[in-house]
Parts: structure tokens; C-alpha cells; sequence
């Protein structure tokens, strides 16, 4: 179990136009605040790991997977697993990953099957910025064949991710200025933001003439692989 609380909360909104075009971060503004957003997840990073849910745990307590009476002496990955009756999950969950096998690429979830990414590269510098070495592919994963590798994932997971790439006290300016002609180009080394029972609250919103349907289609690759 993770311990610690949650104080970031940020609202960010994305824009598309056949592909990601535009990202605004900011504190929820007014307007917003009578709606609900397209996603909302919240990741705490601890001991190399990212435990994520998906909702507000700045407003909601969320639990630690033990059952009454029980000590935190296993594996968090292990932790209970159930949704409330909203599809809300009750405990913090190991960040995983869903695979496709057909073009050996990586898509990041809450509740995925795999704790690895699928397929790593040498050349890929932003899966060392973004995720801990635990979740790096296996050995004998890693490719040159540029045709293999690519992630997606759902967004607000995958925002947090690039959040906690920058330092926290740059975060704000940095993961703005990371994306550039519809590409993210993170840093290739330097300081990230991996601290300790650090944690973000990231919220999705759609933004000009987005939709709902626009998110679900750059979630899912049809605008291209958000990393490549």
C-alpha cells in the first residue's frame, strides 16, 4: 500500500484536429467546474512504482487493498481489485498495460494485463523519461525493428506520465512547452519528477470543437501512436 496524499489538481484540455493539436494546463476554471470531464485519474508515485485510480482522490478517500486486520506486507500489485457500482475502482491499482501483439505496441491502464511495457527500442528516450526501469520491456522485448514499440494509454494516465517526467516546480511550463507540432519531444535525460508519495490529479476535458468521440479516437491510436 501507498500512503500520503494527493495536493496537485490540474485541468487539462486538448484540442484535435485529425490529430492532437493543441494542450492547455491550468487550475479547473470556473466554467468547468458544472460539468464532468472526460476522464479523471490520479496517480502517486512510490518506490519506483505508479499507483493510479480513476477518480478525484484529492475528494474521495481511496483505500489501500487490505482487507480488515490485515498488514501491508505483499505485493501492492496483489492489492483488491473491486469496482464500486459508478465503475469508480476502491483501492490504488499498479500502473499496467494492455499489449497488442499485431504491431507489438504498449497501451497503459489502470487495470491492464501486463506489468511491462510489450516492445522497448534503443532509441526510444522518452520510455526512460516517462516510466521507472520496473516497467521497462524484457531483455529479449527490446528491438530495432522501428515498426515495434509504440504507446498509448488512457489519457489522463498518460498525461500524469509526462508530469512526472519534469521536475515539479517546472512542471507547468515544461509539459506545455514539451509539445511541439503535435509531438511530444520530451528531454532526453535530466531531472524528472519522481518523487517519493508524490502525487497528481489529472482531469481531461475536451476543448474548442472536440468531442468526447475525438478523446476516445486519440486514445485508442487512430490518430497515430501518442509515443512512438
Amino acid at each position: 500500500m501507498v500512503n500520503g496524499s494527493l495536493q496537485k489538481h490540474e485541468a487539462i484540455m486538448l484540442s484535435t484536429q485529425e490529430t492532437l493539436t493543441a494542450i492547455h494546463i491550468s487550475e479547473p476554471p470556473p466554467w468547468l467546474q458544472s460539468n464532468v470531464p472526460f476522464k479523471t485519474y490520479s496517480t502517486y508515485y512510490n518506490a519506483g512504482n505508479f499507483y493510479t485510480i480513476n477518480h478525484n482522490a484529492i475528494n474521495k478517500k481511496v483505500g489501500d487493498g487490505l482487507r480488515e486486520g490485515e498488514t501491508d506486507d505483499r505485493d501492492a500489485e496483489h492489492g483488491d481489485t473491486e469496482e464500486e457500482e459508478d465503475g469508480e475502482y476502491e483501492c490504488w491499482q499498479n500502473l499496467h498495460f494492455d499489449w497488442n501483439s499485431n504491431f507489438c505496441s504498449s497501451y497503459a491502464r489502470m487495470a491492464g494485463a501486463y506489468p511491462r511495457l510489450y516492445a522497448q527500442r534503443e532509441d526510444q528516450s522518452w520510455a526512460k523519461m516517462l516510466l521507472p526501469e520496473t516497467y521497462h520491456a524484457e531483455p529479449p522485448n527490446w528491438t530495432t525493428d522501428r515498426r515495434y514499440g509504440a504507446f498509448n494509454g488512457d489519457l489522463p494516465l498518460v498525461l500524469s506520465l509526462v508530469a512526472f517526467s519534469f521536475p515539479a516546480a517546472q512542471m507547468s511550463t515544461l509539459f506545455e512547452a514539451s509539445f511541439q507540432g503535435s509531438r511530444w519531444r520530451l528531454p532526453t535525460n535530466g531531472p524528472h519528477g519522481r518523487i517519493d508519495k508524490r502525487g497528481i490529479v489529472v482531469d481531461v476535458w475536451p476543448y474548442g470543437s472536440t468531442t468526447i468521440h475525438d478523446l476516445r479516437e486519440l486514445e485508442g491510436g487512430v490518430y497515430g501512436p501518442m509515443f512512438y
